[in-house]
C-alpha cells in the first residue's frame, strides 16, 4: 500500500500538481509545470519540485512538495534537509507544500525546524505552512472545477458514509472527458480510498482490474517491473556469457602469436589484441545477450499475469487455483485472460474463455 501510495502521490505532482497548489491555498499563477530533481544530495529527493509562474513576479518560483503518510516529528526535519537540498542545488529558497495525509496517536507536524551548532554560534532555522488533509472539508474540494483535487477527498473530514463519499467521488471524475485521464484519477482515487480506509473495498466502485490495466499508473509500474527486472537479470547474463566470450578470444588471440617470442611477449601482446578482438565479437555477443535478456523478461511477465489472474479470480469469485492458467506461456493469451478474468460474469464464463 505504501508504494501504491507514493506511485499515486507522484502521478498527481506531475499531472495535477496545480490542484496541490491551491490545496495549500497558492492560487492565482498563470502556469506551471513538475521539475525533476536533480540534487547534490543523491541519497534523497524531494516527492516533487514544480516551477510555478505568479503575474506579479518576473521570474518563476520553485515550490517543493513533501507528501507524508502519517504526522510524525520526524517529517520537519525530512522538509527541512529538502529545503536545504534545493537551496543548495539552485541558489534559491523553495515555497513549500507539506501535505500529511491521516494523523498519528497525538504527533503533529509544526512546519518549524530550529537547529544549533555545539557551541550555539550558529543557528538554522526554518518555517513554511503543513496542509492536514483530515482537517480539509470534502464538500469544498468535489466542489472545486478542478478534478484534480478529487483523489485527495477520502481523505479529508466528511459526515457521509465512505461508500457514499466514493460514489461522489467517482460521479465527480466521470465527467473528466480524456479517457486516459478518467482512469488515471480513478485509479489513484481508488488507492487513497485504500489508504483512507484500509478495512474496506471498493474494487468495483472503482472499475475493478479493468480500470486499473487501463489506467497510466498501471503502464508506469509495468515499466517500473521491467527496470527491475534489467537491473537484475543484466549482471546474471553477462556473467553466463563471460565463458563464451572468452572461449572465442583465446583462440585467436594464441593463432596470433609466434610460438617463439610467445613466453615473453605474451602479456604484451595480449593487451593489444583482445580490445580488437572483443570489438569485432561483442556485437554478436550482445545479440545473444539481448535475446537471452527477452527471454528472461517474458518469462517474469507470463509469472506476473498468471498471478494476476489467479488473484482476480480469487477476489471475484473465491477460485483459488487454475492449473490450466499455470501451463500457458504466451503473454497475449494471458493478457486477454487476464481482461476475462476482470470482467467476466462469472467463473464458468472464464472456463469458457480458457477453453477456446
Amino acid at each position: 500500500m505504501r508504494q501504491d501510495k507514493d506511485r499515486g502521490s507522484k502521478w498527481l505532482i506531475a499531472h495535477h500538481g496545480d490542484a496541490i497548489l491551491k490545496l495549500a491555498g497558492l492560487t492565482g499563477f498563470t502556469s506551471w509545470r513538475a521539475l525533476t530533481p536533480e540534487t547534490v544530495a543523491p541519497r534523497r529527493l524531494p516527492d516533487g519540485l514544480l516551477e510555478v509562474q505568479f503575474p506579479d513576479h518576473p521570474e518563476p518560483s520553485l515550490v517543493l512538495i513533501e507528501i507524508e503518510a502519517y504526522a510524525d516529528a520526524d517529517v520537519d526535519r525530512q522538509v527541512f534537509e529538502d529545503v536545504a537540498i534545493v537551496f543548495l542545488e539552485r541558489q534559491r529558497v523553495p515555497d513549500v507544500v507539506s501535505l500529511v495525509l491521516k494523523p498519528k496517536g497525538r504527533a503533529r507536524v509544526s512546519g518549524t525546524m530550529h537547529q544549533e551548532s555545539p557551541r550555539r554560534t550558529t543557528t538554522l532555522l526554518g518555517s513554511w505552512p503543513v496542509v492536514c488533509l483530515w482537517d480539509l472539508a470534502a464538500d469544498e474540494l468535489l466542489a472545486d472545477a478542478d478534478a484534480g483535487m478529487v483523489p485527495w477527498v477520502p481523505l479529508t473530514r466528511t459526515d457521509l458514509a465512505p461508500e457514499r463519499l466514493l460514489e461522489r467521488c467517482v460521479e465527480r471524475i466521470s465527467g473528466v472527458p480524456d479517457a486516459r485521464e478518467r482512469s488515471g484519477l480513478l485509479a489513484v482515487t481508488q488507492i487513497l480510498a485504500g489508504f483512507a480506509y484500509p478495512k474496506l473495498r471498493f474494487w468495483d466502485l472503482f472499475g475493478g482490474i479493468h480500470s486499473m490495466i487501463e489506467s497510466p499508473i498501471y503502464d508506469e509500474a509495468l515499466a517500473m517491473l521491467e527496470e527491475h527486472l534489467r537491473e537484475k537479470l543484466e549482471p546474471q547474463i553477462r556473467e553466463k556469457l563471460e565463458p563464451q566470450i572468452r572461449e572465442k578470444l583465446e583462440p585467436q588471440i594464441r593463432e596470433k602469436l609466434e610460438p617463439q617470442i610467445r613466453e615473453k611477449l605474451e602479456p604484451q601482446i595480449r593487451e593489444k589484441l583482445e580490445p580488437q578482438i572483443r570489438e569485432k565479437l561483442e556485437p554478436q555477443i550482445e545479440s545473444k545477450y539481448q535475446k537471452e535478456l527477452q527471454k528472461e523478461l517474458q518469462k517474469e511477465r507470463s509469472n506476473w499475469l498468471r498471478s494476476s489472474i489467479r488473484r482476480t479470480l480469487e477476489k471475484r469469485f473465491g477460485v483459488e487455483a487454475v492449473p490450466a492458467v499455470d501451463e500457458i506461456e504466451d503473454v497475449a493469451r494471458l493478457d486477454d485472460l487476464l481482461i476475462v478474468a476482470a470482467t467476466c460474469a462469472s467463473r464458468e464464463e472464464f472456463a469458457a474463455a480458457l477453453a477456446k
